[in-house]
């Protein structure tokens, strides 16, 4: 199992919160960098349990780092945020112009950032325990070191042009987002009256007329109910009321429930 999460983690944000949606070679080398806010908040969830579960606090600080990327993301009605290489990736001479000179070598080893002229992801490959076989200096020093390096790094980078954000039109996103944020709050802190108001207010005014489902979108938008909307809402109803123990949610999962059967 951890090393399973050790695997998944090379798709970890390694400056700032969030996963990428996956991998462009079978080595885990290059993540493409797209980051799904739905995925996300699934995966805050997987970890703030395995933390519980397996009494590992690093699983729950990831897991809680996740769920406020994802908190974000859902207040400002982001459901993706686009993938941009130049963004996430360096030069060894972008490296070397950011960092300070003590702090280069532990970032290059950790990162494997090779001399070259290409630009490069930053994935661990050397960690910390290993890093005594290339320095005499103490582990904690060169921990340090490395935060403070990424701390630079970040800093850089957020003045680099921002990926862009995707809204998409499909619901059932924004709804998985809120499910798993909701399956997220039973092994970590997240503000369930937040969330659980954020899926009231998205289903507001959506359901149809004719009493068939809820639409995408209300007014004159799109008004095809997608059986991939009514399942995601259907399940996140559920969640609701286990998780904030209220019976009107039980009561909206019946209605849609018998919707969906005429």
């Amino acid at each position: 199992l951890a090393s399973g999460f050790r695997v998944v983690q090379k798709d970890w944000d390694q400056l700032d919160r969030g996963f990428h949606r996956c991998t462009r070679n079978d080595l885990w080398v290059v993540p493409h960098f797209e980051k799904p806010i739905p995925l996300n908040a699934q995966l805050a969830a997987v970890y703030a349990r395995a933390a519980a579960e397996l009494r590992d606090e690093r699983y729950g600080d990831i897991g809680a780092r996740i769920v406020s990327f994802c908190g974000a993301a859902l207040r400002e009605g982001v459901d993706a945020v686009g993938s941009d290489t130049g963004y996430y990736t360096w030069t060894s001479k972008e490296l070397l112009n950011t960092l300070d000179p003590a702090l280069v070598q532990v970032v290059t080893l950790h990162y494997d950032i090779k001399p070259v002229h290409e630009r490069q992801a930053l994935r661990r490959v050397v960690e910390m325990e290993q890093m005594d076989r290339f320095s005499h200096e103490d582990v904690d020093v060169l921990r340090t070191r490395l935060v403070r390096g990424r701390a630079q790094l970040r800093a850089a980078r957020q003045r680099r042009p921002a990926p862009q954000v995707v809204s998409m039109s499909a619901l059932s996103w924004r709804v998985e987002t809120i499910r798993w944020l909701l399956e997220a709050s039973v092994w970590t802190t997240v503000d369930v009256k937040q969330v659980v108001a954020d899926l009231d207010d998205l289903i507001e005014g959506r359901f149809d007329g004719d009493g068939r489902g809820y639409v995408r979108s209300v007014g004159e938008g799109d008004s095809v109910l997608w059986l991939e909307d009514q399942a995601a809402l259907l399940t996140a109803f559920l969640v609701a009321r286990r998780v904030a123990s209220n019976g009107t949610w039980q009561e909206r999962a019946i209605g849609l429930a018998d919707a969906l059967r005429r």
